[in-house]
Protein backbone atom coordinates (compact mmCIF):
# COMPACT_ATOMS: atom_id res chain seq x y z
CA UNK A 1 0.00 0.00 0.00
CA UNK A 2 1.52 3.47 -0.77
CA UNK A 3 1.27 5.79 1.90
CA UNK A 4 0.55 9.27 0.78
CA UNK A 5 3.28 11.77 1.53
CA UNK A 6 3.29 13.86 4.60
CA UNK A 7 3.30 17.20 4.44
CA UNK A 8 6.93 18.10 5.98
CA UNK A 9 5.89 22.01 6.71
CA UNK A 10 3.57 20.47 9.34
CA UNK A 11 6.66 19.65 11.43
CA UNK A 12 8.88 22.45 10.51
CA UNK A 13 8.47 24.21 13.69
CA UNK A 14 8.55 21.46 16.08
CA UNK A 15 11.66 21.57 18.45
CA UNK A 16 14.14 19.45 16.87
CA UNK A 17 15.69 16.58 19.63
CA UNK A 18 18.51 15.89 17.18
CA UNK A 19 19.90 19.62 17.06
CA UNK A 20 19.25 20.69 20.90
CA UNK A 21 18.48 23.49 22.52
CA UNK A 22 18.78 26.93 20.68
CA UNK A 23 22.48 28.47 21.01
CA UNK A 24 23.75 32.10 20.95
CA UNK A 25 27.32 31.93 21.73
CA UNK A 26 28.41 34.67 23.44
CA UNK A 27 32.30 35.38 22.49
CA UNK A 28 31.07 36.54 19.22
CA UNK A 29 28.93 39.74 18.58
CA UNK A 30 25.44 37.75 16.59
CA UNK A 31 24.93 39.36 12.86
CA UNK A 32 21.63 40.50 12.45
CA UNK A 33 20.22 42.03 9.45
CA UNK A 34 17.91 45.21 10.27
CA UNK A 35 14.19 44.87 9.66
CA UNK A 36 13.14 47.74 7.53
CA UNK A 37 14.98 49.47 4.62
CA UNK A 38 17.63 50.68 3.69
CA UNK A 39 18.72 47.12 5.26
CA UNK A 40 21.86 47.20 7.05
CA UNK A 41 24.11 44.30 8.43
CA UNK A 42 25.32 44.63 11.74
CA UNK A 43 27.92 42.85 14.23
CA UNK A 44 26.53 43.49 17.62
CA UNK A 45 26.01 47.59 17.45
CA UNK A 46 28.83 47.45 14.84
CA UNK A 47 27.83 48.27 11.19
CA UNK A 48 29.90 45.19 8.78
CA UNK A 49 31.41 46.64 5.87
CA UNK A 50 30.03 50.01 3.90
CA UNK A 51 28.11 51.84 7.05
CA UNK A 52 26.04 48.17 7.03
CA UNK A 53 26.22 47.79 3.38
CA UNK A 54 28.23 44.89 2.51
CA UNK A 55 29.55 44.68 -0.70
CA UNK A 56 30.16 40.95 -1.72
CA UNK A 57 32.02 38.58 -4.33
CA UNK A 58 30.59 34.93 -5.49
CA UNK A 59 34.16 32.76 -5.44
CA UNK A 60 36.40 31.47 -2.42
CA UNK A 61 40.30 32.36 -3.48
CA UNK A 62 41.72 35.70 -3.99
CA UNK A 63 40.71 37.38 -0.57
CA UNK A 64 44.00 39.79 -0.86
CA UNK A 65 42.53 40.90 -4.25
CA UNK A 66 38.82 41.23 -3.53
CA UNK A 67 39.79 43.27 -0.38
CA UNK A 68 41.58 45.40 -2.82
CA UNK A 69 38.51 45.92 -4.54
CA UNK A 70 36.42 47.32 -1.55
CA UNK A 71 34.85 43.79 -1.54
CA UNK A 72 33.88 43.08 2.51
CA UNK A 73 32.72 39.41 1.88
CA UNK A 74 32.96 36.22 -0.73
CA UNK A 75 30.50 33.91 -1.29
CA UNK A 76 30.93 29.93 -0.99
CA UNK A 77 28.75 27.04 -2.51
CA UNK A 78 29.73 23.79 -0.47
CA UNK A 79 32.11 23.59 3.20
CA UNK A 80 34.77 22.07 0.68
CA UNK A 81 35.02 25.67 -0.55
CA UNK A 82 34.36 27.36 2.68
CA UNK A 83 36.95 25.59 4.86
CA UNK A 84 39.75 25.94 1.73
CA UNK A 85 39.54 29.88 2.18
CA UNK A 86 38.10 30.92 5.47
CA UNK A 87 41.43 30.68 7.24
CA UNK A 88 42.96 33.49 4.33
CA UNK A 89 39.38 35.40 4.80
CA UNK A 90 39.48 35.91 7.94
CA UNK A 91 43.04 37.21 8.06
CA UNK A 92 42.18 39.60 5.39
CA UNK A 93 39.66 40.80 7.62
CA UNK A 94 36.89 39.54 5.25
CA UNK A 95 33.36 37.42 5.54
CA UNK A 96 32.29 34.16 4.28
CA UNK A 97 28.71 33.75 2.90
CA UNK A 98 28.62 29.91 4.03
CA UNK A 99 27.07 27.76 1.23
CA UNK A 100 25.20 24.85 2.41
CA UNK A 101 24.38 22.84 -0.26
CA UNK A 102 20.68 21.20 -1.08
CA UNK A 103 20.44 18.50 -3.76
CA UNK A 104 19.86 19.95 -7.55
CA UNK A 105 17.55 15.86 -7.65
CA UNK A 106 14.79 16.44 -8.64
CA UNK A 107 13.53 13.36 -7.46
CA UNK A 108 14.30 14.10 -3.64
CA UNK A 109 11.42 16.93 -3.96
CA UNK A 110 9.35 14.44 -5.29
CA UNK A 111 6.58 11.39 -3.24
CA UNK A 112 8.28 9.58 -0.46
CA UNK A 113 11.52 11.84 -0.22
CA UNK A 114 8.71 15.02 1.04
CA UNK A 115 7.91 13.00 3.97
CA UNK A 116 9.71 14.78 7.29
CA UNK A 117 11.05 11.39 8.59
CA UNK A 118 12.76 10.63 4.77
CA UNK A 119 15.62 8.89 5.79
CA UNK A 120 17.80 10.39 2.85
CA UNK A 121 16.35 13.28 4.50
CA UNK A 122 17.74 12.85 7.85
CA UNK A 123 21.31 11.59 7.07
CA UNK A 124 21.64 14.94 5.16
CA UNK A 125 20.05 17.16 7.94
CA UNK A 126 23.35 15.74 10.41
CA UNK A 127 25.52 16.62 7.65
CA UNK A 128 24.39 20.03 7.78
CA UNK A 129 24.30 20.30 11.53
CA UNK A 130 28.03 19.16 11.92
CA UNK A 131 28.97 21.68 9.67
CA UNK A 132 27.70 24.49 11.19
CA UNK A 133 28.16 23.31 14.50
CA UNK A 134 32.18 23.05 13.31
CA UNK A 135 32.00 26.80 11.81
CA UNK A 136 29.40 28.18 13.88
CA UNK A 137 32.18 30.27 16.29
CA UNK A 138 34.81 31.26 13.18
CA UNK A 139 34.11 35.25 13.33
CA UNK A 140 34.78 35.28 9.67
CA UNK A 141 31.04 33.33 8.83
CA UNK A 142 28.49 36.38 8.17
CA UNK A 143 25.20 34.02 7.22
CA UNK A 144 24.38 30.59 6.40
CA UNK A 145 22.92 29.99 3.00
CA UNK A 146 20.63 26.47 2.66
CA UNK A 147 20.62 25.87 -1.07
CA UNK A 148 21.48 27.13 -4.34
CA UNK A 149 18.86 27.45 -8.01
CA UNK A 150 17.54 24.24 -6.32
CA UNK A 151 13.91 25.65 -8.33
CA UNK A 152 15.13 25.00 -11.82
CA UNK A 153 14.99 21.15 -11.28
CA UNK A 154 11.39 21.64 -10.21
CA UNK A 155 9.85 24.49 -11.71
CA UNK A 156 12.09 28.17 -12.45
CA UNK A 157 8.97 30.16 -11.82
CA UNK A 158 7.03 28.59 -8.63
CA UNK A 159 9.20 25.67 -7.00
CA UNK A 160 7.04 23.35 -5.06
CA UNK A 161 5.47 22.87 -1.79
CA UNK A 162 7.48 20.13 -1.47
CA UNK A 163 11.28 21.89 -2.31
CA UNK A 164 9.97 25.10 -0.07
CA UNK A 165 8.72 22.80 3.11
CA UNK A 166 12.40 21.68 2.92
CA UNK A 167 13.82 24.89 2.58
CA UNK A 168 12.13 25.32 5.70
CA UNK A 169 12.49 22.51 7.60
CA UNK A 170 16.43 23.04 7.14
CA UNK A 171 17.12 26.48 8.08
CA UNK A 172 14.91 25.71 11.11
CA UNK A 173 17.31 22.91 11.90
CA UNK A 174 20.70 25.74 11.40
CA UNK A 175 18.82 28.04 13.07
CA UNK A 176 18.15 25.85 16.16
CA UNK A 177 21.76 25.33 16.30
CA UNK A 178 23.09 28.67 15.68
CA UNK A 179 21.57 31.65 16.60
CA UNK A 180 24.03 33.99 15.95
CA UNK A 181 24.05 34.24 12.49
CA UNK A 182 20.99 34.94 9.37
CA UNK A 183 20.10 32.06 7.45
CA UNK A 184 18.96 32.16 4.12
CA UNK A 185 18.65 30.59 0.83
CA UNK A 186 19.62 31.60 -2.83
CA UNK A 187 16.83 31.73 -5.95
CA UNK A 188 17.68 31.81 -9.69
CA UNK A 189 16.45 34.87 -10.79
CA UNK A 190 13.01 36.65 -9.86
CA UNK A 191 9.48 35.16 -10.46
CA UNK A 192 6.74 36.71 -8.04
CA UNK A 193 4.97 32.98 -7.85
CA UNK A 194 7.86 31.45 -6.05
CA UNK A 195 9.14 34.67 -3.85
CA UNK A 196 5.38 34.13 -2.87
CA UNK A 197 5.82 30.73 -2.02
CA UNK A 198 9.03 31.08 0.37
CA UNK A 199 7.29 34.41 2.20
CA UNK A 200 4.46 31.99 2.92
CA UNK A 201 6.47 28.78 3.89
CA UNK A 202 9.47 30.05 4.77
CA UNK A 203 9.44 32.07 8.48
CA UNK A 204 12.81 30.46 9.41
CA UNK A 205 14.71 32.68 6.61
CA UNK A 206 16.05 36.27 7.43
CA UNK A 207 16.96 36.80 3.80
CA UNK A 208 16.23 35.95 0.34
CA UNK A 209 18.86 35.76 -2.26
CA UNK A 210 18.57 36.04 -5.95
CA UNK A 211 21.37 35.48 -8.79
CA UNK A 212 20.69 37.81 -11.12
CA UNK A 213 22.74 37.19 -14.92
CA UNK A 214 23.54 39.83 -17.69
CA UNK A 215 21.23 42.37 -18.52
CA UNK A 216 18.18 40.45 -16.36
CA UNK A 217 20.25 42.67 -13.71
CA UNK A 218 17.88 45.53 -14.76
CA UNK A 219 15.15 44.43 -15.10
CA UNK A 220 14.94 43.30 -11.31
CA UNK A 221 12.74 45.75 -9.08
Amino acid sequence: RTREPLQIMQQARLPNSSSGPSKTDRKFHPVTISASMPFKVMSGETLLGDEGKVRGAAGFQNARLAKAFGIHALRTWGMGQTRASIHQVAAEGLKVSVGLPMTHDKEKYLGEYCRFDSRWWLARRLEIERDVRSLMRNPAVLWWTVGNEMEEEVSWSAGSDCLWSRVEWMAKAVKDIDANHPVGTVLAGFHSLKVGKIVTMCPSLDFLGINIYGADAYNLG
